[in-house]
């Protein structure tokens, strides 16, 4: 006898964002727009729920979708951090630079940074595909960060 598989009918996906200061309401837009132009390709029965701002640390959106033989309810909650990296982000240079520097010479001294470079590199003796994702993905480390005033532009479309 076949077991018949369990179709997933509710899902809750928890979003935390990274440092970014568009918040839940960039995200829901992207989102939005991601969904409209998924459904020219296929052609589901959807319904996407409004943003709703629980409090000043959490928000969400529901989205429905259905097909001919399956349904899924879906809440997507996020976790507004927003308010904390734009107040960051406010702070004057003079106050960040320093503190950015201590970061990346702890991160070096403490020996994370190489830990860190190992744990990400760690699957290039893996096969071919493999060493080719990490090596772009994992072993591709970056130390210039985006410019702040295109952070700021950001959170302003």
């Amino acid at each position: 006898m076949r077991a018949e598989k369990a179709l997933i009918t509710r899902r809750h996906v928890i979003y935390v964002g990274g440092y970014d200061p568009q918040g839940a309401e960039g995200y829901y837009r992207l989102f939005e727009r991601s969904w409209k132009r998924f459904l020219m390709i296929w052609p589901l029965t959807t319904k996407l729920g409004p943003l709703e701002r629980d409090a000043q640390d959490f928000a969400h959106w529901d989205v429905e979708a259905a097909g001919p033989n399956w349904r899924v309810a879906t809440r997507y909650e996020f976790l507004r951090q927003e308010h904390m990296i734009r107040a960051n982000m406010a702070e004057p240079m003079t106050r960040q630079i320093p503190r950015a520097l201590a970061w990346a010479l702890d991160y070096l001294v403490s020996g994370a940074l190489l830990r860190l470079w190992r744990g990400a590199c760690s699957g290039l003796a893996g096969a071919a595909g493999a060493r080719h994702r990490y090596r772009v993905h994992g072993c591709d480390l970056r130390f210039a960060a985006p410019a702040r005033g295109s952070l700021v532009r950001g959170a302003d479309q």
